[in-house]
């Protein structure tokens, strides 16, 4: 059964556990202003969907992140600004939390105490995944909003962990 943590119309993460050893995996995808980004049924290692997730809040990876000072570009130039960069600011920009989301590009910057999100989905996905709205898309996201909501999923991964080395 798969489990929500957060708001799919804002900022959620949606996932199951199929196995819990030798290691947790399980399905995953993230959510924003109600459109996933991920192929639920790949099944993939919870943990290093979960590093990348922290990783995604970190400080360090904040203070990497280029921070949008452009208010007149539209998505669509924001995005190619970083797409196209050829170094450090694509390379800091683009978020990926593991497999699943392989058939989505995605690139972030921060907007303040926001983290943006500009994604859309390759031209060619690997998967079969239908009735998914074209173009570019876009959500900005507080950026205490995601660690709160990463920081639940942090902890429900931990408390299977914990169940599992219990056994």
């Amino acid at each position: 059964m798969m489990k929500v943590i957060g708001d799919k119309k804002k900022f959620a993460i949606e996932y199951s556990v199929n196995k819990t050893e030798p290691y947790l995996l399980g399905h995953i995808c993230i959510w924003l202003n109600n459109n996933y980004i991920g192929y639920s049924p790949e099944e993939v290692m919870l943990d290093c969907s979960l590093g990348s997730l922290i990783e995604l809040v970190s400080e360090d990876r904040q203070s990497r992140l280029l921070q949008a000072k452009f208010p007149s570009l539209s998505d669509e130039n924001l995005f190619e600004l970083l797409a196209n960069d050829e170094g450090d600011i694509r390379d800091n920009s683009m978020f990926n939390i593991d497999e699943s989301t392989d058939d989505f590009i995605v690139h972030i910057c921060r907007l303040g105490d926001k983290i943006k999100f500009l994604w859309q989905l390759c031209e060619q996905p690997c998967r079969d995944i239908k009735n998914y709205p074209g173009g570019l898309l876009s959500a900005e996201i507080e950026i205490s909003y995601l660690e709160r909501v990463i920081s639940e999923f942090d902890k429900n991964i931990n408390q299977l962990k914990n169940m599992v080395k219990q056994r």
